[in-house]
Order: C-alpha cells, then structure tokens, then sequence
C-alpha cells in the first residue's frame, strides 16, 4: 500500500511541474538566400532548451544544441508562410 501511495504521489508531482511552454512563439522572417540564425531562448522561456526540430519541406533547419542557436534557410522555390515544428518535453510547438 504504502508503494503504491508513494508512487502516485511522485506521479502526481511529475505531472503537476512539468515544464510547457505558455510563452507566445513570435515568427520569425526569413528572407531568399539568406541563413537566419536565432537564439532559442529569443523565442521562448524553457530551463531546458533540448529541442528536437523536425525536418520541413520549405526551410533547412539546423539545431546547434552547444549555441542554443537554430539556422533557418527557406528553399528557394518556397515563398510564403510556414511553420518550423520542434519538440520539448514531449510536447511538439510550432515556430510560424
């Protein structure tokens, strides 16, 4: 009894402190044949920047985990408005 009532308190605190992001994501304006690069914590609050950024059709992103830095370069056939898909914590957030 007393390890299941020990096991659903820590559960209870996991669930109660995970961290989510309740930040508003700004977007971010990438311009023809140019590389931007941008500090992830510019974007957003997290004590823990571990991202996973997920590959898109329209913009080469690359993640420097060291820099806390990401490099965006739109495709040059791509104009318009998308969005850069990552994942924290187990949660996926979107950059437009």
């Amino acid at each position: 009894m007393i390890k299941k009532t020990i096991f659903f308190l820590i559960f209870t605190i996991t669930l109660n402190f995970s961290q989510t992001i309740h930040d508003l994501i700004p977007p971010i304006n990438l311009y023809q044949n140019q590389t931007t690069k941008v500090l992830v914590s510019d974007l957003f609050y997290s004590e823990d920047y571990s991202a996973e950024f997920f590959p898109n059709p329209n913009v080469d992103v690359v993640y420097d985990a060291a820099s806390k830095e990401i490099s965006l370069t739109p495709k040059n056939t791509f104009s318009g408005i998308g969005l850069v898909s990552f994942k924290l914590n187990n949660e996926i957030y979107e950059i437009p």
